[in-house]
């Protein structure tokens, strides 16, 4: 179900219980991760920056969770993700979503390479099950356990008594 997310995801690019003290410092964390592994010119960390604080909040799409992203032509060099989760949330100024605990990060150097990536993240945000078990990993690893599980994994937890 998640496992496409492992082409992208993986140690180097998932960062756990981090601390920012607002929503800009976040998308910033998320957006040197991408620079620092080459998917991206750091042009590109300052349009994720700037198209928030033109639109708004729109890159948090649900409670908890935001995918920081610029535009091909502000400095994406290849198709990558990356991921923080923050040990404190912060507000983005979402009025429904706040705050985010989860912040990814996308490139695509052209609209229609990322499709598969964003069906993946979207199989994320439809299970709040798996967005609170990433929100709560203390490692990385913790958090490729969960790409690499099955559906059989998930529904199990799913009825597990608690």
């Amino acid at each position: 179900m998640l496992g496409n997310l492992t082409k992208y995801l993986n140690e180097k690019t998932i960062r756990t219980q981090i601390e920012c003290q607002d929503w800009e410092e976040a998308v910033r964390k998320v957006g040197n991760i991408l620079f620092e592994n080459g998917d991206v010119e750091s042009s590109y960390i300052d349009g994720m920056i700037k198209y928030v604080k033109k639109y708004g909040p729109y890159i948090v799409l649900m409670p908890g969770f935001a995918l920081a992203h610029a535009r091909p032509e502000d400095g994406a060099k290849k198709v990558a993700m990356c991921m923080i989760t923050l040990k404190t949330p912060v507000k983005f100024g979402h009025e429904n979503y706040d705050p985010v605990y989860v912040v990814m990060g996308l490139s695509a150097p052209a609209k229609e390479r990322h499709v598969e990536a964003l069906a993946d993240i979207c199989n994320i945000l439809k299970e709040e099950k798996i967005l609170e078990v990433i929100k709560c990993a203390q490692t990385a690893n913790d958090i490729m356990k969960i790409f690499n599980s099955d559906e059989t994994l998930l529904s199990q937890q799913e009825i597990a008594p608690s």
